[in-house]
């Protein structure tokens, strides 16, 4: 049974693949800003040509809807493989360890200092990009 918690951040993951896939589509035949991913600074960052070449897309209201479905998609495949990872049903594929069991996400105590992973994610792009290599 999930505890409180743990259904409070599955709720919040669809809530976020739901929000993700309408913001990616209406960022199609429209300014999409600023891409975070890959960061800034490496191979492969967004530029100003990608903008440029988005924003000339123009979709139908169908292709719209379509491809939002498929943004949807690929958000919560990212998502499942990510918590597939988490609850040790696959293994890590750039970093093998001997024997991978998964982690245990527990409720924090605010009390302890602990590395924060939403920032270690882009931290990490650079040593991720040299062992895709």
């Amino acid at each position: 049974m999930l505890t409180r918690e743990e259904r409070a951040l599955l709720l919040e993951l669809h809530r976020i693949v739901g929000e993700s896939s309408h913001r990616v589509t209406r960022a199609v035949g429209e300014d999409a800003g600023e891409c975070t991913y890959p960061p800034e600074g490496t191979e492969g960052a967004w530029t100003k040509s990608d903008a440029k070449a988005l924003a000339s897309l123009q979709l139908t209201p169908s292709q719209r809807r379509a491809l939002r479905k498929v943004f949807a998609d690929h958000a919560a495949s990212v998502l499942f493989q990510c918590l597939s990872l988490i609850d040790g049903v696959t293994d890590p594929q750039l970093t093998p360890l001997r024997h991978w069991s998964g982690l245990r996400l527990v409720v924090r105590n605010e009390a302890e200092p602990a590395e924060m992973l939403h920032d270690a994610f882009f931290d990490s792009y650079a040593d991720y990009a040299k062992q895709a290599r």
